[in-house]
């Protein structure tokens, strides 16, 4: 039995490598924000920095903690998600081998949990090399944390690994139920494509999502400047876990919509990537979804700021001071990396689909030429979508902000953070490109019959 688990793992290398890299992306990132805090402790338990500053850096981790964790919850649970969900015709393989339903779903968590704590540990070493040098960066703008080091904490470590753990298996649990639910003769069929419905669970996240964005548009009305500034990003982010939660419902319609506006007719490549990209749905949420997010993230964040200071400008009669973009980059990078991260590696995960698909439109008569094009499509019909929902989430979220803003600075001039929504979309379909074109090329020089069956 154990030699068939591991055959599996070898045969659906793809998925494994892809959730790996994704929550070691993740580790790294609660490594890094872990040992900049359990460093500030430790130098305030030896009285080498005052109170003040210690709640300084704790306030200072707080908010990239608190996007990385909203993140982590949406990327790396999804890719658990989508690694056990791909593998439906595999685990119907282990039935017919003995295996009994029970034993397949702790199989499914079981293999998880390793590969949880594999990524973990990574992420981990990653993170101790980098948390110095971000710690260097804070301590060289407060005077009195000058020379101070960094270092890892061993309880922080061993809190990382059981968070990234406990998310892998929370988004594999419900897929490893239904995976024990496959019928053996699932194992003859055609494979089909994963598909991840809306469960009850789902619906309660979205409800609350667009509660709490509608709850902070309301209250946002009679807080006063200030505290419009502290919470405006917000309202964004709320608005995208509810997006996330419904993506099963909402990404198919708008990907069919805008990509209907282009003609097909004498576009052999574009009606291939967009009829593809709709019929695997599954893998194009999961592409979608960690995209949108990273261009909801970094338009919310523009949006608010550049409002915030036309509204102090226009109370004050003078020009606003210039952004950090130093800090900016600081407390955004991190879920702004793992959301191009994720994006990229959900698609390279879901490739062996499309390399069958593109082996049968090869055997049909398609060149190779038709299918690099075709894969190149894709990858601009996942960031055109990711594009087109982020923009909506961000100019609802930017006007109830503005709006909020005027009540106390009539003058202040409406932002939508369109230059960082679109380097934001160039970075993620270039991470994109890579992730359907690479692997394409490499299945090109596959024989035919062997890529179909696949």
């Amino acid at each position: 039995m154990i030699r068939l688990v591991v055959a599996e793992l070898r045969h659906d290398l793809r998925l494994w490598i892809g959730s790996a890299v994704i929550a070691g992306a993740a580790a790294a990132i609660l490594a890094i924000m872990a040992g900049i805090v359990s460093s500030a402790l430790r130098l305030a338990g030896a009285g080498r920095i005052s109170d003040a500053d210690l709640e300084g850096v704790i306030g200072f981790t707080a908010t990239p903690v608190l996007l990385s964790g909203i993140t982590m919850v949406i990327v790396v649970g999804g890719a658990a998600e989508l690694s056990v969900a791909a593998q439906r015709q595999d685990h119907a393989r282990w039935q017919l081998a003995g295996m009994t339903p029970r034993r397949v779903r702790r199989t499914i968590l079981g293999l998880l949990a390793v590969l949880a704590i594999a990524a973990a540990v990574a992420g981990i070493a990653v993170g101790a090399a980098l948390t110095q040098p971000v710690f260097g960066w804070l301590t060289s703008r407060v005077p009195t944390l000058q020379g101070a080091r960094a270092s890892q904490d061993p309880l922080s470590a061993a809190s990382v690994i059981v968070l990234i753990t406990a998310l892998m298996l929370l988004g594999g649990r419900r897929a490893a139920r239904q995976a024990s639910r496959v019928p053996p003769i699932a194992a003859l069929r055609t494979p089909e494509d994963p598909r991840i419905r809306m469960t009850v669970l789902r619906w309660l996240v979205a409800a609350s999502g667009g509660a709490a964005a509608i709850a902070l548009g309301v209250g946002m009305q009679d807080l006063p400047l200030t505290g419009i500034g502290q919470n405006g990003l917000f309202v964004g982010l709320a608005m995208m876990v509810a997006l996330a939660a419904i993506a099963p419902l909402a990404v198919r319609p708008v990907l069919r919509a805008w990509t209907a506006l282009i003609p097909a007719r004498g576009r052999p490549a574009w009606y291939l990537a967009r009829h593809a990209c709709a019929h695997r749905i599954t893998q194009s949420t999961s592409a979608v979804v960690p995209l949108t997010l990273g261009i909801v993230l970094v338009g919310s964040a523009t949006s608010v700021t550049d409002m915030f200071a036309s509204a102090q400008s226009s109370l004050s009669g003078t020009p606003a001071a210039a952004p950090d973009r130093e800090a900016d980059l600081l407390l955004f990078g991190a879920p702004l990396v793992l959301t191009l991260i994720a994006s990229a590696v959900s698609v390279f995960m879901t490739g062996r689909a499309r390399d069958r698909e593109f082996a049968l439109v090869q055997a049909a008569g398609a060149t190779p030429r038709l299918v690099r094009r075709a894969a190149v499509l894709e990858a601009v019909v996942y960031a055109g979508t990711a594009f087109l929902l982020g923009l909506v989430i961000v100019t609802v979220a930017s006007v109830v902000v503005w709006d909020a803003l005027r009540r106390t600075a009539p003058d202040t001039q409406l932002s939508v953070g369109a230059v960082p929504m679109l380097a934001l979309l160039c970075a993620g379909l270039l991470g994109l490109l890579l992730a359907t074109l690479g692997p394409t090329l490499v299945a090109l020089r596959t024989s035919i019959p062997r890529a179909v069956s696949a």
